[in-house]
């Protein structure tokens, strides 16, 4: 076994060989930008359930000053940052399908040419034709990810925001290379610092990432040799990148809502607009230290507690084995200098430095258990997953002496992963067609001046920027319309009241004796002789007119 410290000559490090050269970048760039475009092309159109509830309407309602005007018609999700996703909103609006979902396969193929860099930055310790194929097969490895193929070329932001996140850990592997400049270090890190603000700003849940690296660079502080003004710039940027792509949106919700996160983490903000409640979702969370520890296993054998979709993964499994090895070895090792022997060190032909093997391994631990405590939601483990090829290289390489044996230990692993992954195609995949929607509607819901009370629980604001402009939206569902008395019941109440033109409802799902109770509650109820069907590309719709009678008293 290695020891965990070891002193760097700069002078045996391949620096030279280490960063590739324009033209290799630009090779492994194609590769990976028009593989992923092609995949998404073949795969289909995405019509998932995000898409269709609220990537589309957010953007919509946030151009046209709807935020405060229609209530809730995408549920708790109406209030999310709709910056990630103007892109898709713009090239929908414009563009063949097609197109679309090529450019949006595309950009998930700079994660390849990332991973590749991460892993050249790293191996400073092997000659550069050496590096190119271990880089390679990292990029393989970190691509071998059921859930990254489940939405390549889709408008879920998990592999549309995880460059930024790999681009701040090519930074920081940069800034650790002899020879630069404290000046270009501390430039390094103000730019880690800020895409991971920027990527949690775009996405609440990019908090993992950003708080695994915040602790990976406090704990390792005298082992990447930090100082307090590098870790300021780290800080300063991270804020600043946060303020710049969700700053003014945590804004607007705050000055409207008393909620930067509006309307998630109310517990602690505690808006009267919703229930004291934090809206996590808690389908995927493990429910002990033990299952959560099970979880990878699961994984392997085809078992998936922390997705809907199913699939099998071997990496994570034998990454915890490798983990579990290294974290014995260490606490063998310190054991024994607590009783006074010195460890031995076998004679290792390391390909990496040491400090560089902790930073990705610390992080990477970190992040993970952020991320099984609070989410546990498979996708959202996309970025780590990337970088999951060179962290067995890392762990092999700290485990076997030998350089040919951690070699040969890692492509047949590489490998072996790669066969053994399986994902099912999406059943939300349909062919692109010549309409992204394909929207028709019947000649009843386009009366200007309509309120939409939309019904049940299905996927449906999608549907609102097809409607004339005149027309408004109440969605009638919990949890924002919970059965106690908020400032956004209140709200939908005025907008009922008031409303003086005609009134429809809208569904896509049978109705149940919950959504008669909504429409009794507020003073309405259907005219169900008077309903009328029309559909999109992908769902069929049901609006029927709605009438008044007595209004329910306000809950308590």
């Amino acid at each position: 076994m290695n020891n965990l410290a070891q002193d760097e000559n700069p002078s045996s490090l391949n620096l030279a060989g280490s960063v590739p050269g324009k033209k290799e970048i630009l090779l492994i760039a194609a590769l990976g930008i028009v593989f992923t475009a092609l995949c998404a092309i073949f795969l289909g159109k995405d019509v998932g359930w995000d898409q269709k509830n609220y990537h589309h309407y957010t953007v919509y309602a946030w151009m046209k000053g709807l935020m405060n005007y229609d209530l809730a018609p995408a549920g708790m999700q109406s209030w999310l940052n709709p910056l990630v996703y103007v892109p898709h909103y713009w090239l929908v609006n414009h563009l063949p399908p097609v197109v679309v979902g090529g450019i949006l396969g595309a950009w998930a193929g700079l994660n390849f040419v990332l991973i590749y860099l991460l892993a050249r930055l790293v191996l400073l310790r092997c000659a550069p034709w050496l590096a190119v194929g271990i880089a390679f097969a990292c990029g393989a490895v970190g691509f071998a990810d059921p859930l990254f193929w489940e939405i390549v070329g889709v408008t879920e932001a998990d592999n549309l925001l995880s460059p930024p996140i790999l681009v701040s850990l090519c930074a920081l592997y940069w800034a650790g290379h002899p020879g630069i400049s404290e000046k270009a270090q501390n430039r390094a890190y103000a730019l880690a610092g800020m895409l991971m603000g920027a990527a949690c700003g775009l996405k609440w849940t990019c908090f993992v990432y950003a708080l695994g690296l915040t602790v990976t660079l406090l704990v390792l502080w005298s082992v990447l040799r930090l100082n307090r003004w590098r870790f300021l710039f780290f800080a300063v940027g991270g804020v600043l990148g946060f303020l710049a792509t969700g700053g003014y949106w945590s804004w607007i919700l705050w000055t409207h809502y008393r909620n930067p996160f509006f309307p998630y983490w109310n517990r602690i903000f505690r808006s009267p607009w919703a229930v004291i409640s934090n809206f996590r979702d808690m389908r995927f969370p493990p429910p002990s230290v033990e299952a959560a520890i099970t979880y990878p296993f699961q994984w392997f054998l085809g078992l998936h507690p922390s997705s809907e979709a199913p699939f099998r993964d071997a990496r994570y499994a034998v990454l915890s084995v490798l983990i579990f090895l290294i974290a014995a070895a260490v606490i063998g090792q310190c054991i024994a200098r607590l009783w006074g022997h010195r460890a031995e060190s076998a004679p290792a032909a390391p390909l990496v430095v040491r400090k560089h093997l902790w930073l990705l391994l610390t992080f990477a631990v970190t992040s993970y258990g952020a991320w099984i405590k609070t989410f546990a939601i498979q996708r959202y483990l996309i970025p780590l997953s990337l970088i999951s090829g060179l962290l067995l290289l890392l762990a092999l390489d700290w485990l076997i002496a030998s350089r040919i044996t951690k070699l040969s230990a890692f492509f047949f692993l590489a490998l072996f992963c790669l066969l053994w992954m399986r994902v099912e195609v999406a059943v939300w995949r349909v062919p692109y067609g010549s309409d992204w929607f394909g929207v028709e509607l019947a000649p009843e819901v386009q009366s200007p001046g309509t309120l939409f009370i939309m019904l049940g629980g299905g996927p449906m604001s999608y549907i609102v920027p097809f409607l004339p402009e005149s027309t408004r939206t109440v969605r009638l569902m919990y949890p924002m319309i919970p059965e106690s008395e908020t400032k956004l019941v209140s709200r939908a109440r005025e907008i009922i009241s008031q409303h003086s033109g005609p009134i429809r409802s809208l569904a896509m799902e049978p109705l149940t004796e919950a959504d008669f109770s909504y429409l009794k509650r507020f003073g309405l109820a259907l005219a169900e002789q008077e309903c009328v069907e029309f559909r999109s590309a992908v769902d069929q719709f049901t609006s029927c007119r709605v009438v008044r009678q007595a209004q329910s008293e306000p809950r308590p």
